[in-house]
């Protein structure tokens, strides 16, 4: 009978140690389950790599004193982007010359980047506009061609055209007594015989 608790006390002790086995290896995940029907399995993402590079730096050049076409044509050339700017400040024999730059020459700078050009340029010419006065025109009826002339003269107008014997009084004028006329403007009168 030994024999047979012996045994019964092996299978105890070994199913004791499975139990133990199971407890301290068991699975922290639920177990899983096949079902009947199509399985859909996701593929990983692919990773990408991304290849930075630092952007491309050049040395400023001066460019003062060339001409705009030379500048913008060593700008071009080094990837870098000319605007111009018209600047008066400067001299006639630095006409058409680049006279400053915005990027200070000798210095690295990073691409893209723009250089504005300061490009001496002739001034606008000016214009002088002269405003000649309005005077205002007198009454010469009943004055002769004489008192008519010294009239107008006296208010900076000039007698124009005599209509009629220089001996007679004037009965007309064109322009109207009155009116506003440019100042050295003539003034034509009619006039009448003497005596009637």
């Amino acid at each position: 009978m030994r024999d047979g608790r012996t045994w019964v006390l092996g299978v105890l002790l070994a199913m004791a140690i499975a139990a133990l086995v199971f407890v301290i290896v068991r699975p922290t995940t639920a177990p899983t389950v096949q079902t009947a029907g199509p399985v859909s399995v996701t593929a990983p993402a692919p990773t990408t790599t991304t290849t930075t590079t630092a952007p491309r730096a050049v040395i400023v050049p001066n460019l003062t004193g060339d001409t705009v076409a030379e500048a913008e044509a060593t700008l071009r050339a080094l990837g870098l982007t000319a605007v111009t700017q018209a600047n008066t400040g400067c001299t006639p024999s630095q006409y058409g010359d680049v006279i400053g730059q915005s990027l200070l020459s000798g210095y690295s700078v990073g691409l893209p980047a723009t250089d504005t050009l300061a490009v001496c340029t002739a001034p606008a010419p000016t214009t002088t506009t002269t405003t000649v006065p309005l005077v205002q025109v007198p009454n010469l009826t009943g004055d002769t061609v004489a008192q008519a002339a010294a009239a107008l003269s006296a208010c900076g107008l000039r007698l124009g055209e005599v209509y009629g014997p220089t001996t007679g009084t004037v009965f007309s004028q064109v322009i109207l007594p009155g009116y506003s006329e440019r100042q050295g403007s003539s003034v034509n009168i009619y006039t009448s015989t003497p005596g009637g």
